[in-house]
This record gives structure tokens, sequence and C-alpha cells, in this order.
């Protein structure tokens, strides 16, 4: 798969901010590619999936830093809050966050005093996580503020039925890369490129 370093990319705005009608430079040129030899950062899901989550992230997120919250701190309070104790694994498995995001999350939560820890009876290397009351406080404070966003941002998608369909298609895409990865004909195919 090629990239082409030498093609820039027209986002159809000018300096002043002004849209204009030109198409983007890999449309316009008569060198362009045939379909499948090049990436194309714009029609590449995975990357389009991930500037979706890095953008709501920009907007949202300061707003829990407020409150001294990471995402992943929040993700913590959150599923805590729907259910407890829980343990470390338990959290990880229903947040789909990284073991090293629950785990920094959770020394954070635990020094600022929001959820706190029980021995385990039956496996000595586990916990049982809950919320204090601070923790459960401090996420009944921001549930109104984080419910706002989500309709800011249904509105902002345009109706009912973008947001649904989002809701939808993000689900769809999730579990397709959950699949992926537990695909070994996925596995054995990425393989062939990391080979010398």
């Amino acid at each position: 798969m090629e990239i082409k370093p030498d093609v820039t990319y027209n986002s159809g705005v000018t300096d002043s901010g002004t849209a204009t009608n030109s198409a983007p430079a890999h449309e316009q040129t008569a060198e362009t590619p045939e379909k499948g030899t090049a990436l194309w950062l714009d029609d590449y899901l995975p990357f389009r999936v991930a500037v979706a989550a890095s953008e709501v992230g920009k907007v949202i997120a300061p707003y829990y830093h407020h409150f001294g919250l990471t995402m992943p701190e929040l993700a913590i309070l959150s599923v805590l809050y729907e259910q407890s104790p829980m343990t470390q694994q338990m959290i990880i498995a229903r947040t789909a966050l990284e073991k090293f995001a629950i785990s920094r999350g959770s020394r954070a939560l635990l020094a600022k005093d929001l959820i706190e820890r029980q021995a385990h009876h039956t496996d000595g290397r586990s916990y049982w996580i809950s919320l204090t009351a601070s923790g459960r406080e401090l996420y009944e404070h921001i549930v109104p503020m984080s419910l706002i966003f989500e309709e800011k941002l249904k509105a902002f998608l345009g109706s009912e039925e973008r947001y649904h369909a989002a809701k939808t298609i993000l689900r769809d895409v999730e579990k397709a890369a959950k699949a992926m990865g537990a695909d070994a004909s996925c596995q054995q195919e990425f393989s062939r490129f990391l080979k010398d």
C-alpha cells in the first residue's frame, strides 16, 4: 500500500476561511493512483473513527478536567455508579479500556478518595472497588452536564435518526474490530507485512 507524499490535500477552504468549490487534490491530479493502491486518510475508516473520538474529547474533556477527572477516571466512576463493587478486571471488561489506563485511573481516584478498595476473599491478587460517598456525590454532580453535552451533540448531528444511526454504526465498528482482533486468519494476513 502506497501513501503519496507528493500529493497535497486541498480542504476546499481558503486561508480567509471561505469555502471554495475545489475538489481534493487527489481528485484533481491526472496521476491519481488506482483504487486500492494508495491510502487516502479522508476515506480511511480507522482514521475517521480515531479523529471523531479525538474531536469529541477535545470538546468535553476540559469540562471534566475542571473537576480533576480524566476520561478513563470518568469511565471508572460511571461503571461503579451502575454496579458496585467491581474488580479491576470487571471494569476493564465493561469499559473496553486498556489495563494501564484503568490501573492508573484507579490509583488517581483512590488518592482523591473517590473510590475505595477492599480485599478479595478468594483472589489475593485482586480487590473489590466501589465508590465512596464523595465519589458518588461528584459523579451525580457532573451527570447533568454530561447529558447536556450529549443533547448538544445530537442537535449538531441534525436529527434524532442520525444520532441513533451514529450510535448503531459505532457499536458495529467496535464489534467488527473485536472480531478482527480475535480472528486468526486476519492476524495471519496482517503478519505477512511484518516479515523481513
